[in-house]
């Protein structure tokens, strides 16, 4: 499993970007190969200017120690 910070988004005057898990299964049978992926949000950033805040799905506040844990140096890369 990773946790990869999504391609940011300009809604209005703001920036939003998804955090996102991301799983790849692969299983071999045999001789045959078998691949799954899945793709999950972990957390919404939204950027208005310098401000950023960070919710998870289910609209809990996150804090900036949640998101470092969830994709370390995400925040640094969302305010680029």
């Amino acid at each position: 499993m990773t946790v990869a910070l999504d391609p940011p988004v300009r809604v209005g005057g703001a920036v939003v970007a998804t955090l996102s898990r991301v799983e790849i299964v692969r299983k071999g049978i045999g001789r045959f190969v078998f691949i799954s992926a899945g793709k999950v949000p972990e957390a919404v950033l939204i950027a208005h200017g310098r401000r950023v805040d960070a919710f998870a799905p289910d609209g809990r506040r996150l804090t900036e120690g949640d998101v470092e844990a969830l994709c370390p140096g995400a925040l640094d890369r969302f305010a680029r």
